[in-house]
């Protein structure tokens, strides 16, 4: 009789720690789901609408003086040169662009004073907004 109650305790046991096993499972999934979520963006919507219309601003730039400058250029080589260089200055934009709406997700937003002062002057300027208004 003593053995069949040890078996009894035993499996009520390994019962009650499956049962344990299984939520603790279903809360790491859950967990990782959630993690998989990406963050509320809401929140930053007008600093990233305004680091994208600085982004196309400096494009824009680029771009003009880099047609200005093949325009001008006295040969096929320094016109490729040119070129080059205009890519180069997009890349290394674009990879700006992205390094700061990272920054912008996790809430710094100095970045946009910092890297883009110039395009954010013309914004204000086009908008309306004095530049004694900012922060």
């Amino acid at each position: 009789m003593d053995d069949h109650a040890i078996i009894g305790w035993g499996y009520k046991f390994l019962k009650i720690l499956l049962v344990i096993l299984i939520i603790a499972g279903i809360i790491f999934l859950v967990k990782i789901l959630l993690d998989r979520i990406p963050p509320d963006l809401e929140i930053h919507r007008d600093q990233l609408e305004l680091l994208d219309s600085v982004y196309n601003i400096r494009q824009d730039r680029l771009q003009e003086v880099a047609d200005e400058k093949v325009k001008l250029a006295p040969n096929e080589v320094l016109a490729i040169k040119y070129q080059q260089d205009l890519n180069l200055d997009l890349s290394e934009a674009e990879q700006l662009y992205f390094a700061d709406r990272e920054n912008i997700i996790n809430s710094n937003y100095q970045v946009l004073e910092d890297h883009w002062q110039i395009e954010l002057e013309e914004v204000r300027r086009s908008s309306g907004e004095d530049d004694t208004d900012s922060p």
